[in-house]
């Protein structure tokens, strides 16, 4: 009876320590829901209700700060086009005064750069108010002042002292708004010149945003220029009372709350004043707009911090019951994997374990299968890689040989047609200069071919040297030779400044030449007419006894684009690209050319002032680069 007794106290005592073990482990479970609680909620729930609260409260304060510096942004760039606008007129009013003043013929050019600019009458009148010179009268109407309005203009141009004086708004003859021009001249008489109000108009209209809105142009005394409020603007309102209009009439800038009559509701603004007209500008927007963006905002702001709020709390319950421990083990995996064991994978996943990791760690195991696989695609993909890369190679060095072909029957056939070998052609030559066309399109399109093959090689490592004994100077002269006609056309001067005695190089002649053809062209292609081009050679010294410059007062290169303009196919900027042509290949191709010259190629420029091209020889050429083929006389062959 003892033994099964003691079995039974065996039994028992297995049985509760498996149950302590199970207390044990739900305690742990439980330790760990409330630490991820707690984690949850302080790192989740208190940040996201302070953003909520903190969005509810500085939205409204936010919108204001943005769009008051927008609207500040906007008036000045305003005020900028303004001041650029009245420049332009009062030069072309001073223009029309030396026309009718300087006893110069008065043409219609003069005339219609006023109309251009929006005036519609430009005379001058002398001391009693009489015109004693009409170059403007778009309306064709005698009388166009009154003698009261001619009097009160010779004031305020007197009080100038010689100065073109813009006056504030007034209505002409038919009661429009429009702007007087005056200035008196040396001998007592006044030019004067109306100005339309069109150029301001259309300003005013293309700044119009939100629901309501807009800008407004006052003049001096704080009258209506232009306004969303066209019977404002005909009746040339003065509105000098609103705050900020007075403000602008008094020269500041700034931003301004207020109410406006015309919109019926409380607005800020902002404004600033246009220098020299004392035209105020100011670009006003309902405040009740920005209050109803930042009610919007602070909705926004409340909803997703409850949604915040109640998701993260969900989330730290549901972490800290079904997930902390699966998790772990497939962390545990993926630890392996990150430490080289590409063949470890999530195996006995604890108890009890939701469907969704237990897919996870399935997703898990199937995508470490995967990227066993992907290792091997990658290498394939890569070797494809490779082989598009060289047929792509290989189909330019095609390309550019089926090209040649054709163009060098184009350029053939022009030659024979400008020297005439057959004949003249056409009785007038009509035909020689499109001939010419034919020949210098063919030879741009065959040198570009020629670009592209000697790229096409280089990438391959195909580059070559026909090393043969070389006379620098015999090559300057003939690239010299080569670029004087492209430099003669363009106004450009070519000077070669090589004296002294230059030593003998063992090198490669043809792609020498073809190095200083690139840098003559290019030079002289990035220097505008007038400008001068020289090129010289000077013994060096060292490793380098020959060293050739080309200096050019071309638009030089900004130190930015350096880099860009020596990798293929790079320029400096598009406008460059399109004023200039070309395809971005030859400083590339020359650098490419003097490394297996085995030399070494140096650009210095600056932006405005030119652009030097040094290129250091040495004495003679690498020997692993040439080859026992006769020397070439064009680099690109």
């Amino acid at each position: 009876m003892e033994q099964p007794a003691a079995t039974a106290r065996e039994h028992a005592m297995a049985e509760a320590d498996s149950k302590r073990k199970a207390g044990a482990r739900r305690q742990r479970g439980d330790s760990l829901r409330s630490m991820l609680l707690v984690a949850f909620f302080l790192v989740a729930v208190i940040p996201v209700g302070l953003l909520a609260f903190w969005t509810q409260r500085s939205a409204y304060e936010k919108e204001l700060d943005e769009v008051s510096e927008r609207h500040l942004l906007l008036a000045k760039n305003l005020s900028h086009a303004l001041d650029r606008y009245a420049r332009d007129v009062e030069a072309v009013f001073q223009l029309s005064i030396a026309a009718m003043n300087g006893g110069t013929t008065i043409d219609g050019g003069v005339a219609r750069l006023l109309v251009e600019m929006g005036f519609e009458h430009d005379c001058i009148v002398d001391e009693r108010g009489r015109p004693v010179s009409i170059i403007l009268n778009v309306e064709n109407r005698e009388g166009y002042y009154t003698p009261a309005e001619i009097s009160e203009l010779q004031a305020t141009a007197k009080a100038a002292d010689g100065d073109v004086v813009f006056t504030g708004v007034r209505a002409n003859w038919a009661g429009q708004p429009k702007l007087v021009v005056v200035r008196q001249l040396d001998d007592g008489r006044t030019a004067l010149g109306v100005l339309g109000m069109n150029y301001l108009l259309r300003l005013q209209k293309e700044i119009a945003f939100g629901e309501r809105g807009h800008s407004a142009i006052v003049d001096q005394f704080g009258r209506v220029l232009a306004h969303p409020n066209e019977s404002w603007r005909l009746e040339m309102k003065d509105i000098s009372a609103i705050l900020p209009v007075a403000r602008m009439v008094a020269g500041e800038t700034g931003v301004e709350t207020f109410y406006s009559p015309a919109m019926e509701a409380d607005m800020i603004a902002g404004f600033t004043s246009v220098d020299r007209t004392g035209w105020g500008v100011m670009v006003p927007q309902p405040i009740r707009e920005l209050e109803r963006h930042a009610n919007q905002v602070q909705m926004a702001s409340l909803l997703i911090g409850a949604l915040g709020l109640l998701a993260a709390l969900a989330l730290a319950w549901v972490l800290a019951r079904h997930l902390a421990r699966p998790i772990e083990t497939v962390a545990a995996v993926a630890r392996e994997v990150e430490g080289g064991n590409a063949e470890a994978r999530v195996e006995g996943l604890p108890q009890p374990t939701p469907r969704e990791i237990r897919s996870l760690s399935e997703a898990f195991n199937r995508m470490l299968g995967e990227m066993q696989q992907s290792g091997e695609q990658l290498r394939i993909k890569a070797y494809e890689a490779d082989q598009a890369s060289r047929a792509k190679s290989r189909f330019l060095a095609n390309m550019s040989h089926e090209l040649r072909t054709p163009l060098s029957a184009i350029i053939g056939f022009a030659d024979i047609m400008v020297d005439r070998l057959l004949g003249p052609v056409g009785k007038d030559g009509a035909y020689e200069e499109h001939a010419r066309s034919i020949r210098t399109a063919g030879q741009h399109l065959l040198q570009l071919v020629d670009q592209i093959l000697l790229l096409t090689r280089s990438e391959a490592g195909r580059l070559e040297l026909h090393v043969e004994e070389t006379d620098v100077a015999e090559s300057i002269g003939f690239a010299i030779a080569m670029v004087a006609p492209m430099a003669r056309d363009r106004g450009v001067e070519l000077v070669d400044e090589t004296t002294g005695t230059l030593p003998a190089l063992w090198s490669d002649t043809g792609k020498l030449r073809q190095v200083i053809i690139n840098l003559l062209s290019n030079a002289v292609k990035f220097t505008e007419a007038g400008g001068r081009v020289r090129v010289k050679a000077a013994p060096g010294a060292g490793d380098w006894p020959v060293i050739i410059s080309i200096a050019d007062t071309g638009i030089g290169i900004a130190s930015d684009d350096m880099e860009k303009v020596l990798s293929p196919f790079g320029q400096a900027a598009d406008s460059y690209d399109r004023r200039h042509g070309g395809m971005g290949l030859g400083l590339p191709l020359t650098r490419e050319l003097v490394t297996l010259l085995g030399g070494e190629f140096e650009l210095r420029s600056r932006p405005g002032e030119g652009t030097v091209a040094l290129v250091r020889l040495p004495l003679a050429a690498p020997l692993d680069t040439v080859s026992d083929g006769p020397a070439a006389t064009n680099a690109a062959d």
